[in-house]
């Protein structure tokens, strides 16, 4: 017949819309369209043969393959899709054919097209491969002894890579691989040669008295010059503003190389408390540890963090993902603390709903708690269109979404992004040898967690 179920790479623009049938995502100037599955569907299946009658029978067969449904179901689904569409544009995009079927009628032009199982190793897994350029943030160097120096260099780092996750042609190393070159005593070369980063922002940060004083440089490794630096003196209420303008500046020193990008930065995450930033911090430096100790005193901070200021979205992130490492690393029951996960991340959803990192932690609390295929991989498309240069998205998706469905080559795929953005996570390698394992690739698997113990000879999952 018309339709075509191969699972290609095709992207269709239509009138403002962005569709990528392969990811299952319906974008709209930038900002993802939550669409139900089935809906999803009939939207790929008209697209992809806009212009040409696509009959109820087709539409049966290739929606409802091994069920009985009336042709009330399928209406259902045409009349949500044109609702769904309608709420951006007056446009008419679906067409009735009386008695026959449907037709799409808006022109929809192909964008983009590859066939990454042409490129795949014998392993099945895509070929590293830059998607653009990259930039690592190392944390802001402690200059003397005090904690919460430290504590706000990490920050400052973690809420630059924030702001640029959003930036598209823009790779952004995640921060569990750039933060293993903490201090100033290591060698910009091999950083570069170590993550495959073509710029690295770094720098140092003292206090003296209520004064931050901080220096940023930019350094292009391709031939290690400085491209951009500067030193900040800012009172600690003046912090948040230091962040936003040094995402800024980067922003526009790397125009010319991402042109044709939409280059409008993220907004940052802070707190109106500079306290209540610093508890959030101090505890993600103890969740990090993922021992016993370390998640109760990170839970602490986080419930400082919420005191200090019960509108900060971030704090209630951590509690959450406390509760998930708990329950996965079996410290207790998971009915003991998953729906206080729940509570937190809804509480976060309420907050900042354009964070794909809680959009994320959403999907995964409704696979693993609530058992809600549906919300869940509305939540997933979220935090993919939201932050397609987030690490942690990229990973969930793979080990919360594609593999509880055995879909393990797309779930292997997905790992792979997430290790192209976090190259020196062992965890990550562990899950992709698992993925891989899952998917009857033993060989590779076992090659995979090696490489793991390469890089954590104690890492007792590897």
């Amino acid at each position: 017949g018309v339709i075509s179920t191969m699972e290609d790479r095709k992207i269709y623009a239509f009138d403002g819309f962005r569709l990528d049938p392969r990811e299952r995502r319906l974008i709209h100037e930038g900002n993802p369209v939550a669409l139900a599955p089935k809906v999803l569907d009939t939207l790929i299946v008209l697209t992809k043969n806009a212009g040409s009658l696509v009959t109820k029978q087709e539409l049966h067969r290739h929606l409802w393959p091994d069920t009985f449904v009336e042709d009330v179901t399928l209406a259902r689904s045409i009349s949500d899709l044109r609702m769904a569409l309608g709420l951006y544009s007056e446009s008419k995009y679906v067409e009735t054919v009386p008695k026959h079927g449907y037709r799409f009628v808006s022109q929809v032009v192909v964008l983009a097209h590859t066939n990454p199982a042409a490129d795949a190793g014998a392993s099945g897994v895509p070929p590293l491969a830059r998607r653009g350029l990259m930039i690592a943030v190392l944390p802001f160097a402690p200059l003397g002894d005090d904690t919460s120096v430290q504590i706000f260099g990490d920050g400052l780092a973690e809420e630059i890579v924030h702001a640029l996750s959003s930036i598209r042609g823009l790779m952004v190393a995640a921060c569990g691989s750039s933060f293993q070159f903490r201090g100033a005593a290591f060698d910009l070369r091999k950083i570069a040669g170590d993550l495959g980063t073509e710029l690295i922002l770094h720098g140092t940060v003292r206090r003296s008295g209520s004064v931050f004083h901080v220096t940023a440089q930019l350094v292009e490794t391709t031939r290690f010059t400085i491209r951009w630096s500067e030193h900040y003196q800012k009172e600690s209420a003046d912090l948040f503003d230091l962040q936003n303008s040094i995402a800024k500046v980067i922003v526009s020193e790397l125009k010319p190389e991402l042109n044709g990008a939409e280059l409008k930065i993220k907004p940052l995450r802070h707190s109106n408390q500079t306290e209540a930033w610093h508890s959030l911090w101090e505890g993600r430096l103890h969740q990090h540890r993922f021992t016993p100790e370390g998640l109760a005193h990170a839970e602490r901070c986080f419930e400082k963090a919420i005191r200090l200021d019960p509108n900060y979205a971030l704090p209630y992130l951590g509690v959450a993902s406390n509760q998930f490492i708990k329950a996965n690393l079996a410290h207790v029951c998971p009915n003991e603390v998953l729906p206080r996960a729940s509570d937190a991340i809804s509480r976060a959803l309420l907050l900042e709903k354009n964070s794909g990192d809680v959009h994320a932690a959403a999907g995964m609390n409704q696979v693993f708690w609530r058992y809600n295929w549906v919300q869940a991989e509305i939540h997933f498309l979220s935090a993919l269109a939201l932050s397609p240069s987030s690490s942690s998205v990229h990973h969930l998706y793979a080990l919360w979404w594609l593999r509880p469905q055995g879909r393990f080559k797309d779930a292997i795929a997905e790992n792979q992004l997430a290790l192209d953005l976090d190259p020196l996570s062992p965890f990550l390698r562990v899950v992709q040898g698992y993925l891989m394992y899952l998917a009857g690739e033993d060989g590779a698997a076992v090659s995979v967690c090696e490489a793991a113990l390469n890089f954590d000879e104690n890492n007792f999952l590897a």
